[in-house]
């Protein structure tokens, strides 16, 4: 309780301390999202976890750049703790029937294992982005974001009194393109198809450990009230199974599917601040060579968001 109560002390100090610097540089809009999250994936497991988390973006008035800020940090029941740290930085070129956004970003992974295991995992990502709103006439549209990415892991742990390192290089991408379809002015649905997947090396040979990818198909429906509330509901549904190639002689190939049921809704107090949230429960069902049990897990997220 009282990590929870202090990280919604920082949410509202960070809040207040963005509208300090936006009232001193009204030449740009900003959107700043503090908020708490919280994974449990079962009663007693080690990798539950709960943190606070920030979303910046900044865009200067009467210009199409946009740039991000995104920092996270979950401390998880077994004492291991996992932080993100997100820079990014986007054009969007407008047309009469929508937009294109294209963007760089760079991305740190940082994961310290606990005192009992030691050592830590680091991973840098450097990507590309494309995203676009585009509509087809009628109430049609075209909704997509693509993503591509280089990665540099190093993992660094404590062995017979010794630091051994190991590093790995891989390639990524997250690609989801989907067809919207607008009810009215306050209400649209979205169907796409997700892919994501990561090459990775981490034996002597390329290719031969660590590589993963799945792919989804996703539903989306959004409905703005007249009270200003927002809901969207979303659900995320395997096609076929998930693969997580082994990369050490003791494991074994994973295969998985997961499916996720989800809710975001976002309601203004002011003008200028809003509160939001998330919640989702995921299913994952595993083959039996993958020699793991099946489960689920739990996600909930509470936010504000302070806009000037």
């Amino acid at each position: 309780m009282k990590s929870v109560i202090q990280s919604i002390g920082y949410s509202v100090l960070a809040g207040l301390t963005a509208m300090t610097m936006a009232s001193s540089a009204s030449a740009a809009n900003v959107s700043l999202n503090t908020s708490y999250e919280v994974g449990d994936y079962g009663s007693g497991d080690p990798y539950n976890y709960a943190g606070p988390r920030i979303d910046l973006t900044l865009n200067p008035d009467g210009s199409n750049w946009y740039f991000d800020l995104g920092v996270l940090k979950r401390n998880h029941d077994s004492g291991q703790t996992y932080s993100r740290t997100d820079l990014g930085a986007s054009y969007r070129y407008r047309f009469a029937n929508g937009w294109v956004q294209t963007g760089v970003k760079v991305r740190r992974d940082e994961t310290l294992y606990n005192a009992a295991s030691a050592g830590r995992l680091l991973n840098d990502q450097y990507g590309i982005d494309l995203n676009h709103i585009l509509a087809l006439g009628g109430n049609w549209g075209l909704w997509g974001d693509w993503s591509f990415s280089m990665t540099k892991e190093t993992n660094e742990s404590a062995k017979g009194g010794k630091l051994e390192t190991m590093r790995s290089d891989g390639y990524g991408w997250e690609i989801e393109q989907g067809v919207r379809y607008y009810l009215s002015n306050f209400a649209h649905m979205t169907v796409s198809l997700y892919d994501t997947g990561v090459l990775q090396d981490k034996g002597e040979m390329w290719g031969t450990g660590g590589s993963r990818g799945s792919t989804q198909i996703r539903g989306y429906y959004s409905h703005r009230f007249a009270n200003g509330l927002i809901i969207q509901p979303y659900v995320r549904i395997p096609v076929g199974y998930g693969h997580r190639d082994k990369w050490y002689e003791s494991a074994a190939d994973q295969e998985s599917k997961t499916t996720r049921y989800a809710l975001q809704m976002n309601y203004p107090i002011t003008d200028a601040i809003r509160v939001n949230g998330e919640y989702y429960i995921e299913h994952s069902k595993y083959t039996p060579e993958s020699k793991k049990d099946d489960g689920h897990s739990q996600y909930f997220r509470l936010g504000l968001n302070f806009i000037f």
